[in-house]
């Protein structure tokens, strides 16, 4: 055999080979990038499932606490109307007394301006009295 055939022979079977352990080390690689991908891939959705899973449970103890407040808040809408309807009686109250009690205070006025108005005539017939008194 020729040496320059068996060096091409060995040459490409090195080649070969070469090629063949780049193949199976490849495969080996791909296949443990693979399995680390489908482990983050996994993991990945491990967390998106909680995370969902958490977002759903704040939902609903949102929709919870806005149900509650609904409620709260059309109690107190209910106890502020009942409160306006007690204030609105009283104010009516007061003003019946504010008027009987400014019905009273004329009259107490009209006494005293008739008092007054007697007096000051009295005064005035005396003191015509006295000028004529005087006068003589």
């Amino acid at each position: 055999m020729n040496t320059e055939v068996l060096t091409a022979l060995i040459s490409s079977s090195a080649a070969l080979l070469t090629a063949v352990v780049a193949l199976v080390l490849n495969h080996r690689a791909f296949t443990g990038l693979e399995n680390r991908i489908t482990a983050m891939d996994s993991g990945t959705n491990a967390r998106f499932i909680a995370l969902e899973n958490r977002i759903h449970a704040d939902m609903q103890d949102l929709r919870t606490n806005m149900q509650d407040l609904r409620i709260e808040v059309r109690e107190d809408i209910k106890l502020v109307r009942t409160d306006m309807q007690d204030l609105r009686a009283e104010v009516r109250e007061d003003n019946k007394l504010l008027r009987t009690n400014m019905q009273d205070v004329r009259i107490e006025v009209r006494e005293d301006i008739r008092l007054l108005t007697g007096k000051v005539i009295e005064v005035d017939t005396r003191l015509t009295r006295l000028e004529e008194r005087l006068g003589k």
